[in-house]
């Protein structure tokens, strides 16, 4: 972890430049500007509180003043390991690491931005007849609770990530799942964006291939059953209702997360909504022409 000295003391050096030259721009007064100036150094000098000097420090402020929401860790499972050292055989953990969905989910309702958009939410089905957003799916439009407008609706994805050199020989070995969810009660134009989209989850893509995902996906499958009852914001005073409307994924995602065979390149029955096989999917076109 960096020094918290050191970051502040960046981050005030950064600024400065920028104002200093945008001062030097219209400014004739050169000498008195320039950064080298003992004055200008002494405007910006920054201390580090020693309060925050300590990373148990920063935390225990960044929690209190930010709503920072610590991961917790959840061990999937547990495996035998070979120490070539010492020849002996040891039981290894593996751990994941989850952000308390609730919470999460509350601090992001209490924003102003969000609150206006949560409280201005309109019908989210067209009444024309053209698909414009995921209100017109016939999923919500079944959905007695999701139709209504003013219900929390979440999308969540899954991908994995390589996080090393693609062509090095830590290739797979070091490889992360990562599960992350949004707002669909936001418009469409800021659902995308980095800060609207928030990490539910991230291990090791080994330990959910081995383990699975289940302990994983654990606290927030419970916390969508407590939004589908309700869930009271004490900040605004209000309860409110909502669920899962997609959980979106390529082919290996959706298999692993739905508990099937992720890899389907040489099995005979490859989809996992219907029972096509391999020797007649080419002959289908429509999604009506699939064998319920």
């Amino acid at each position: 972890m960096l020094n918290g000295q050191y970051l502040l003391t960046e981050a005030v050096h950064s600024i400065k430049n920028k104002l200093l030259d945008n001062l030097l721009q219209d400014s004739k007064d050169v000498d008195y500007l320039n950064m080298r100036n003992p004055k200008a150094d002494e405007i910006f000098n920054v201390e580090m509180p020693k309060t925050l000097l300590s990373s148990w420090n920063q935390n225990r402020y960044f929690t209190e003043n930010f709503g920072f929401l610590e991961p917790v860790s959840v061990m999937l499972g547990e495996r035998y390991v070979v120490k070539q050292a010492s020849k002996t055989v040891q039981n290894v953990p593996a751990y994941g690491y989850v952000v308390p969905f609730l919470p999460c989910l509350k601090q992001l309702l209490g924003m102003p931005e969000v609150k206006m958009y949560v409280n201005s939410m309109q019908d989210c089905e067209s009444d024309d007849g053209f698909y414009r957003d995921f209100g017109d799916g016939e999923y919500v439009r079944n959905q007695e609770m999701l139709k209504l407008a003013e219900s929390i609706k979440i999308l969540a994805f899954y991908d994995d990530i390589e996080v090393v050199n693609p062509i090095g020989v830590r290739v797979k070995k070091n490889k992360l799942s990562l599960f992350f969810w949004t707002l669909l009660n936001l418009p469409p134009r800021y659902r995308s964006r980095l800060n609207s989209i928030q990490l539910l989850a991230v291990a090791k893509t080994n330990d959910c291939k081995e383990f699975g995902v289940e302990k994983l996906l654990q606290d927030f499958i419970t916390g969508l059953k407590d939004l589908y009852a309700g869930i009271t914001v004490e900040e605004l005073d209000r309860t409110f209702r909502g669920g899962l409307v997609a959980f979106l994924g390529d082919t290996l995602a959706s298999n692993l997360v739905g508990g099937f065979k992720e890899g389907v390149g040489f099995a005979r029955k490859f989809c996992r909504t219907c029972e096509v096989t391999c020797d007649t999917s080419s002959n289908i076109v429509l999604n009506e022409q699939c064998i319920q």
